[in-house]
């Protein structure tokens, strides 16, 4: 499998409860998944453990995500990957200049509706663009067949 780092929304912001962007964050993790990538999504494990409400902690968690981050792609090929429905949060910007620095493969993706990323085509030129195709005819499973190659 491929490794994916997943950044996305947490905290409560863009008219997004803390819960949704949690419910989201499931979403964005399975959509990984249905395509073939480990996920890592330190805001998985971290919020909850710390404090998201408490500023210093908000930060020793953002901290700890990016240094897991950074070793990962210091260590192994991942992609960086920023999924952006809820917006973008200041701990996504965080990690989007980590990943400049790393000069790691980043996308920023959007999954409403559930969309198919076309990894094989160039990503647009634009800091958060994406290029994706869905077909509603094919239904969610039948996406990811089709983002799997079968």
């Amino acid at each position: 499998m491929k490794i994916a780092i997943i950044e996305s929304p947490c905290a409560p912001s863009n008219g997004y409860t803390r819960e949704e962007h949690a419910a989201y964050l499931d979403r964005c993790i399975r959509w990984c998944v249905m395509r073939g990538y480990t996920p890592y999504a330190s805001h998985k494990m971290l919020v909850g453990p710390l404090d998201d409400d408490n500023g210093h902690q908000r930060q020793m968690g953002i901290g700890a995500g990016l240094s897991m981050s950074r070793q990962l792609a210091e260590a192994l090929p991942v992609s960086w990957m920023f999924f952006v429905d809820h917006g973008i949060s200041h701990g996504m910007q965080a990690a989007w200049e980590v990943c400049d620095v790393l000069l790691t493969t980043s996308r920023a993706r959007n999954i409403q509706p559930m969309v198919v990323a076309l990894d094989n085509q160039p990503e647009p030129d634009k800091r958060f663009g994406f290029a994706y195709q869905y077909d509603e005819t094919a239904g969610l499973e039948g996406n990811a067949r089709r983002a799997r190659g079968e």
